[in-house]
């Protein structure tokens, strides 16, 4: 049997209608079915008429391989649970996300991020929210907040810069990134990179980054970025396009903060927040 879900995300300011229909295009045998599967779904507003959001405060500091963050509150609603997390300004790493990110109840059972949605979003400076599975309606007893890691970098170490005329990196983390392509043609930039990652990431692909800019203040669009594997598991490959809004000039180089990037702190954690 195979089990699937859709999230539907609604907009705060938005009327939740009495009735929807789910339209669902089927594929048997890798056919895609001309005729598509409609669904009607009553809308019970009562069900959750009566919800509201329960809130755990925790304000419990943790510190890993030198890094302070403290875990503010859990808020937990009948669609996700939301994990709040500030991260002390005085930090000489910047944290880009974790690894495994999940609570665990009395009974073993985990929540983390189920693959669908926006998992993590900024909540003020140094602050982020991330989205774990709800637990309602579970109401456990105990709940652990842990990560099998932390990926961070060194702060001087966040922004990419590229000569624009030779097509090489002059600012770079480490020799994991390479640039291998420099593209500009009119307005429009592309890049390819090949990056090595530890095996705990030869599956995992990350974004390396959104916000391009120049040396003369140039603003770019991001269009859109793809990733790929090699035969070398351990070597990824990484296209960005970006398109040049402003016109200030030829630029001679270009620079983007990391989304991304594998790096770790040295540690994991595992902390009581109920």
């Amino acid at each position: 049997m195979i089990q699937n879900r859709i999230d539907i995300v609604i907009e705060e300011a938005t009327e939740i209608p009495e009735a929807m229909t789910a339209k669902v295009t089927l594929k048997i045998d890798n056919l895609e079915q001309k005729t598509p599967l409609l669904i009607d779904f009553a809308v019970d507003k009562n069900k959750f008429k009566t919800f509201e959001k329960k809130v755990y405060p925790v304000m419990k500091e943790v510190t890993i391989d030198g890094q302070r963050f403290t875990i503010e509150q859990i808020a937990v609603f009948p669609t996700q649970t939301e994990v709040s997390i500030r991260f002390d300004p005085a930090n000489k790493k910047h944290v880009f996300d974790f690894d495994k990110l999940r609570l665990e109840d009395e009974k073993g059972e985990t929540f983390a991020f189920w693959g669908n949605g926006v998992p993590v979003r900024d909540n003020g400076e140094n602050g982020r929210v991330y989205h774990l599975e709800s637990v309602y309606f579970v109401e456990p007893k105990k709940l652990i907040l842990k990560a099998n890691g932390i990926r961070a970098i060194d702060k001087d170490k966040l922004q990419i810069v590229i000569d624009a005329k030779t097509g090489t990196l002059t600012k770079v983390p480490n020799d994991r990134l390479k640039l291998t392509a420099l593209r500009q043609v009119d307005d429009v930039v592309g890049m390819d990179f090949s990056l090595k990652v530890p095996p705990q990431d030869n599956h995992s692909h990350i974004s390396l980054g959104y916000d391009l800019t120049d040396d003369l203040g140039n603003e770019y669009d991001y269009v859109q970025g793809t990733s790929s594997s090699t035969e070398d598991a351990s070597i990824q490959n990484y296209s960005m396009l970006f398109k040049r809004k402003t016109n200030k000039g030829t630029p001679t180089s270009y620079s983007f903060p990391l989304s991304s990037y594998p790096e770790r702190l040295q540690g994991t954690f595992s902390i009581e927040v109920k």
